[in-house]
């Protein structure tokens, strides 16, 4: 891979620091992870990932405040495992909440109010929206705002914490190219396409197909099983059956069993994971998804927030690396990926 250059020697030399020492680090730990640059389509750069050592009672004051724009699945859900097993080492408080949908820019204005009104220290924003509303970006001066999964638009947040989904779609048309041994068509069924990296994940899949692997179409709706099986079943109707479909996670845990119900085979490619993909692999009813840990991601949100907050200069953007899973390499996933599978929110923690 090419290395992510900064920008000044000072951020290159702090971003070392922190990579490979650290007078407060834990020094038995290292995460497994990458650098890259928000809005560019550079490649990350690998790196190992020091995180601090557990705050000491004078340092473990902090509030954390974590806005998601949903826990209705398990992606989300295992991102909150990781921050909270993260403030829960740490020793410091966080407070959760989900907006409830993609579509619920209001609900999620009124939380970042909440927060502020609880006075956090720090707000870990899993934004609805890549365009931030002036309430987002009058907090960022206040406070630390670090964007979690989904990027948003440059110049307000103080970090990005998750993958760089242009890569994500990369890697699904790695798979696709190498299963074409002839034509392919494939179909997409990625989720809301506007909304969280969906557009970056159709881009980066579109830029990296072979010639003979071809996407016939692009069916867009929100993550629920209902409105993604109402999409295929019209598809369908209208349409032969493709030679592949890729899906989000959601997408795929419906595709699985009405493609088994119509007696079709067809192979399902799953753009990030979940509980059901867990189970498609295990039972070979997918042929591969991806995986961007999930839970580091949230253990990492909170590392940073706490870095941020004892005036360290991050990086523009960090996270774990993406996995390419299968089948054959279920047993290889590791515990960083998927939070327990009787989890549950837990929206307020606060140390004792």
């Amino acid at each position: 891979m090419l290395n992510v250059i900064p920008t000044s020697f000072y951020q290159a030399t702090t971003l070392a620091l922190i990579l490979l020492s650290s007078s407060s680090a834990a020094a038995s730990e290292r995460w497994p992870a990458q650098t890259w640059q928000p809005g560019q389509d550079k490649p990350a750069s690998a790196s190992q990932w020091q995180p601090l050592a557990r705050l000491d009672d004078t340092e473990a004051h902090y509030r954390l405040c974590a806005l998601y724009p949903h826990l209705k699945d398990s992606y989300w859900l295992s991102i909150h495992a990781g921050m909270l097993e993260q403030a829960q080492a740490m020793g410091v408080a966080l407070i959760s909440m989900d907006a409830g949908g993609y579509q619920q820019l209001d609900t999620q204005l009124d939380q970042l109010a909440e927060c502020e009104r609880l006075q956090a220290d720090a707000i870990l924003l899993g934004s609805v929206s890549y365009r931030l509303s002036e309430p987002v970006k009058a907090a960022a001066r206040q406070r630390p705002v670090l964007a979690i999964v989904n990027e948003v638009e440059p110049g307000v947040v103080r970090s990005t914490i998750g993958v760089p989904w242009l890569a994500m779609g990369q890697n699904l048309a790695r798979q696709l190219n190498q299963i074409a041994a002839q034509p392919l068509q494939v179909l997409l069924m990625l989720g809301p396409v506007t909304r969280g990296g969906n557009a970056f994940l159709s881009r980066g899949l579109k830029s990296d197909l072979q010639p003979n692997v071809t996407v016939i179409d692009a069916l867009s709706g929100e993550n629920s099983l209902a409105i993604q099986r109402r999409l295929l079943r019209q598809y369908l109707a209208a349409h032969p059956a493709p030679d592949v479909i890729v899906c989000g996670a959601v997408c795929a845990e419906m595709a699985m069993a009405e493609l088994e119900t119509r007696g079709l085979s067809v192979p399902i490619l799953s753009s990030y994971f979940s509980h059901a993909v867990y189970q498609g692999l295990k039972q070979q009813r997918l042929i591969m998804a991806n995986s961007d840990q999930m839970k580091l991601q949230g253990r990492m949100a909170v590392d940073l927030a706490l870095r941020a907050l004892q005036g360290e200069t991050l990086p523009a953007a960090l996270g774990p690396e993406i996995l390419t899973v299968t089948p054959a390499t279920l047993t290889e996933l590791g515990e960083e990926t998927l939070s327990a599978a009787d989890f549950r929110a837990q929206y307020r923690w606060q140390p004792e």
